[in-house]
């Protein structure tokens, strides 16, 4: 899970991931996350059932604490029961994941399956900016997506001529594929 975290609203995270996710993805749904765990597992089976290619929870107020998040972020194939049966699904995990919030709090299953990405607009009132470079941004990155797309090629074929150099810390379980190339 990318989680981007900041101390105050209007900082930015949305917007970041919406842009990080344009090459790939275009415009992706967002979504909350739902307070009670079987709606949480319910709504992760629908969007892998859809085979959506990111899954946004934007605003995360609350502890952040689900089994369901847990296993399916970690999982190549996710198994649940189908909606409405007693069916069972079995459909591959192939999304990126990511979340976004101000101050909220990851249990530890939770917080091991993230990327920590903190923004601090070091203002206390961000919303009131004026030096943004590209507003609107998603209009900038539907504009240039090519060039994106061109970037993150680019950044994948220095890798390769590079040798595929490997992470070289300490990579945390289940997360092996990913350190190695990410």
């Amino acid at each position: 899970i990318h989680y981007v975290d900041a101390p105050t609203q209007a900082s930015g995270k949305t917007k970041m991931v919406k842009a990080c996710l344009y090459p790939s993805c275009g415009k992706v749904p967002i979504s909350n996350l739902a307070p009670r765990e079987e709606e949480v597992r319910k709504t992760i089976s629908s969007d892998l059932l859809e085979g959506v290619q990111a899954i946004v929870y934007d605003n995360v107020v609350r502890n952040v604490d689900s089994p369901s998040l847990a296993a399916a972020t970690t999982s190549d194939r996710y198994h649940d029961r189908a909606l409405g049966s007693n069916a069972v699904i079995d459909v591959p995990v192939r999304c990126t994941w990511a979340m976004t919030s101000n101050n909220a709090d990851l249990n530890r299953d939770i917080a091991r399956r993230s990327v920590w990405i903190r923004l601090n607009p070091r203002r206390a009132d961000p919303e009131n900016r004026t030096d943004i470079k590209y507003d609107p941004l998603e209009d900038w990155c539907k504009e240039n997506r090519a060039l994106l797309v061109a970037a993150c090629c680019q950044a994948v074929t220095d890798w390769v001529k590079a040798g595929r150099p490997r992470f070289k810390a300490r990579i945390m379980a289940s997360y092996e594929n990913y350190a190695a190339i990410v």
